[in-house]
């Protein structure tokens, strides 16, 4: 996203509100992302009550900004902004989840708890940064095998109503007031 005088200065050239920013797409930033993925997952039964299933993911990212390329003429010395370049490097370094199935004839129980680590929202003034802090999400279903190939499943995503931390920064244009985390701003 491009903002700033720069761009202030060509909108209200051009009969808009400089109170905006401009937003256009294109493959201009080469990006490293370096991490490790790990998964593993037990399954076993629990007596005559039935089986269970067993799994943890791990990952780990951390990605760098290599280069960045030139914008066309008519917007040189405009660069890509500072909080822009923060949604390709500041988002959450690691990610965890834990899942259980539990199988008994006909009923299923799934559920998975996913830890999303803490991450920073970067704005282009400095002084408007923020950091969020780790979050842990619940999701659960619980299902009934009516036939062998009819199932029925009722669950919920994020059944605790988990929201990201709110935001700092002065919400003049009706946004959520969460902030934009990876599991989304409205719990």
């Amino acid at each position: 996203m491009l903002s700033g005088a720069g761009i202030r200065n060509i909108l209200v050239a051009n009969g808009f509100s400089g109170d905006q920013s401009v937003r256009f797409f294109t493959n201009a930033v080469d990006t490293r992302t370096r991490g490790i993925d790990v998964v593993g997952a037990y399954a076993f039964d629990v007596g005559s009550a039935g089986r269970l299933r067993t799994s943890v993911g791990f990952n780990y990212n951390d990605t760098d900004i290599k280069k960045i390329a030139d914008n066309p003429p008519e917007l040189a010395g405009l660069g890509l902004d500072r909080r822009t370049q923060g949604w390709f490097t500041e988002g959450p370094k690691t990610k965890l989840i834990l899942g259980a199935n539990f199988e008994s004839g006909p009923f299923m129980i799934n559920i998975k708890e996913t830890r999303y680590d803490k991450f920073r929202s970067l704005d282009n003034n400095a002084a408007n940064d923020q950091s969020f802090g780790a979050k842990w999400i619940t999701d659960l279903e619980v299902s009934y095998g009516v036939t062998e190939k009819l199932r029925v499943a009722a669950g919920a995503y994020n059944i605790f109503d988990v929201y990201p931390d709110r935001t700092t920064v002065a919400n003049t244009i009706g946004l959520a007031p969460y902030g934009a985390g990876p599991f989304g701003q409205y719990g």
